[in-house]
């Protein structure tokens, strides 16, 4: 009787360990969807207030509320078992070297091995669970399982994030070299068109405040007639940057910068963001970025290949005092401030105008994570739905409760309450294999994982047979029932035990020789039928021994 007890309680201990195992894939996959649907339904109704100081307020408020809710689901995703992208669909990228980028051929394979890592940490931000990221000679790979914003993940995984800092060019330079380009056009025009009243370069230019700013319907032609200049030698030490898309009075517009050719300060030169997150703008300096996410960034205090970004970034603000230095990233300016003093501890801010915050978080994740040794450009991105497709998928799990009712029922009928234990060392057998996929090797399930999951359970049920049947002829023969079990598991364990081993060692096979998910399908199947041995030999035989120690039974229903 105490080698029962002792039996039971250990298979308590593994039952309630399983189940709790469990509570973080309960959560990650029920209880999380409701509170980001409840955040949402807040934010929409805090952007539908009319005054500005409740929204600033109540987004602050928000703003907290989801930064916890991003980290209580990275915590729990860490300890959950998760859905392949066969099972839950996401997306599907192939990343692919810039056409533009010179590199030697043996530098691609580590310049690519860079840049997957700058990816897999946005990605990571982006609160993915098991993404699949894979080198293919200069190109990359990735699918993101589970993945619903697929703009936010192009825009996030397809930033390059070269940020730089160089100075705008003076009031005098810049109206100067404004002149030459204009007669420069005013002059190609005319000895083409003969006309004494052709437009120029200023036609599509105006002034917006400080800086000029180019109609967003003009935007490709200004770009056209700029980087036609880049070849006439009007421009040698400067070059013209664009602003983000900005909504005026009149119309979209761009704001236009004549900005040294060379920047002050540059990823392209090593490492240069420390850290970066955003926040809502509360200081007074600048009334338009008032209710909007900012971003603040550190720079690095490390050295990279060629100056300490944070001495530099002192250096330099204490000589340009009172002059602008634009913040440049990917070739489009983010602000362009005056100095007001010098900066000696590399901290800055760059203001988005974003007042849903998605824009400033995303930004500030590609600065943190760093930017590309070679830029890589989106070659495709598709959307992809469950391989079985929604109604597929309903239908098989349908079909798979019918299958499992049937073999019940069956079970019950066929071998009465020996039938109901044999049923009981099933469902445990699934709660052990769960317990042990999403609590101890927090895997990702495909579809061949479930396959590998329905061999085990028709082994779980062939187990079962073979020791029922044994007992039943033990039975036959005149034995007790005490004798009929001790016989019927020792003459069946062999049977069960050669089945499980040669069925093992073909699926140790599989995850030797596969990949991918011919290896899920060989993990289940190996933990399956491992587990099937202890909960069809042991944890039925502990019930049986508990039973005959406890009750008088004088007849075994069987």
């Amino acid at each position: 009787m105490r080698g029962v007890r002792v039996r039971f309680f250990i298979f308590l201990a593994v039952t309630i360990a399983a189940v709790w195992s469990l509570f973080p894939t309960y959560n990650l996959y029920v209880t999380l969807p409701k509170k980001q649907k409840s955040l949402l339904d807040q934010k929409a109704e805090i952007l539908r207030s009319s005054d500005s100081a409740s929204i600033r307020t109540q987004l602050l408020s928000w703003d907290r509320a989801n930064a916890d809710y991003e980290q209580e689901k990275a915590k729990t995703s860490k300890n959950s078992l998760h859905l392949g992208l066969d099972i839950q669909g996401g997306m599907h990228l192939t990343l692919s070297m810039s056409d533009t980028i010179q590199m030697p051929r043996d530098q691609v394979p580590d310049a690519i091995r860079s840049d997957m890592k700058v990816i897999e940490g946005r990605i990571d931000k982006l609160g993915v669970v098991e993404p699949l990221l894979q080198a293919a000679g200069d190109r990359v790979i990735i699918q993101l399982p589970g993945v619903v914003d697929e703009a936010r993940a192009e825009s996030l995984i397809g930033k390059t994030a070269v940020l730089d800092f160089r100075m705008l060019a003076e009031e005098k330079k810049t109206e100067d070299i404004i002149n030459r380009i204009d007669n420069y056009f005013k002059a190609l025009t005319t000895a083409e068109s003969t006309s004494a009243n052709s437009p120029g370069f200023r036609t599509y230019v105006s002034s917006s405040g400080s800086d000029m700013a180019v109609d967003e319907q003009y935007h490709g032609i200004v770009a056209g007639m700029l980087a036609q200049v880049d070849t006439t030698g009007i421009l040698t030490d400067y070059h013209f940057f664009f602003g983000p898309r900005e909504h005026a009075q009149g119309g979209d517009v761009r704001k236009l910068y004549l900005l040294k050719r060379d920047p002050e300060i540059s990823t392209a030169d090593g490492k240069l963001i420390d850290k970066a997150y955003a926040r809502i703008y509360q200081g007074s300096d600048n009334p338009q970025a008032t209710n909007t996410f900012i971003v603040d960034f550190t720079l690095s205090r490390t050295a990279n290949a060629k100056y300490n970004p944070v001495a530099k970034f002192a250096t330099t603000t204490q000589r340009y005092v009172g002059k602008r230095m634009a913040i440049v990233l990917d070739s489009i300016v983010q602000s362009a401030p005056v100095i007001q003093s010098k900066i000696p501890d590399g901290s800055g801010m760059i203001t988005t105008g974003d007042v849903n915050g998605d824009k400033a978080r995303d930004l500030s994740i590609v600065l943190a994570t760093g930017s590309m040794q070679a830029p890589l450009r989106i070659e495709s991105a598709e959307r992809i739905g469950p391989s079985l497709g929604a109604d597929s998928i309903r239908r098989g799990v349908q079909a798979a409760l019918i299958g499992a009712i049937l073999v019940v029922l069956f079970m019950i009928i066929y071998y009465s309450l020996s039938g109901v234990l044999a049923v009981f060392a099933m469902v445990m057998n699934m709660l052990f294999l769960f317990g042990i996929l999403g609590g101890v090797m927090h895997a990702t399930l495909s579809l061949p994982g479930l396959a590998g999951m329905a061999l085990t359970v028709g082994m779980a049920v062939d187990a079962n047979v073979l020791i029922m049947e044994r007992i039943r002829e033990e039975l036959k023969w005149g034995k007790s029932i005490r004798a009929a079990i001790d016989n019927g598991y020792g003459r069946a364990f062999v049977t069960i035990i050669d089945c499980n081993v040669t069925t093992i060692l073909s699926a140790v096979a599989l995850y030797v020789l596969g990949s991918g998910p011919i290896r899920g399908f060989a993990t289940t199947l190996t933990l399956g039928l491992v587990i099937n041995v202890i909960t069809a030999v042991y944890l039925t035989r502990m019930v049986y021994d508990f039973a005959l120690v406890q009750f008088p039974i004088q007849r075994l229903r069987i």
